[in-house]
């Protein structure tokens, strides 16, 4: 009767210690599984990050061209003034042209 009693006792440690190497293995995976997890966290958030400096760089220059373009703009203005004063005053000094007559 002790036999079968220390049989059984023997029997139950031997699926316990399988239980927990089951169970060790899972944990290894799953350790496994979120270090992998983790690494393409931190690819992405990498990614993220140049993409977002990216952005920040297009609209700091997109504010820089629109400065840019508000100069040209003026420089446009006084031009067209400069050339329709130049117009006006060669209207101006311009001799008057008798056609002959033939």
């Amino acid at each position: 009767m002790s036999t079968i009693i220390i049989v059984l006792m023997s029997l139950s440690i031997i699926g316990y210690w399988i239980k927990t190497a089951k169970l060790y293995g899972q944990v290894r995976e799953l350790k496994k599984d979120n270090q992998h997890k983790a690494s393409l966290v931190k690819e992405s958030k990498k990614k993220i990050d140049q993409c977002l400096e990216y952005l920040s760089e297009f609209v700091r220059d997109e504010d820089s061209r629109e400065h840019q373009i508000k100069e040209l703009g003026k420089e446009l203005e006084e031009l067209g003034k400069k050339i329709e004063h130049m117009e006006a005053m060669a209207k101006h000094n311009l001799p008057t042209i008798i056609p002959a007559d033939n």
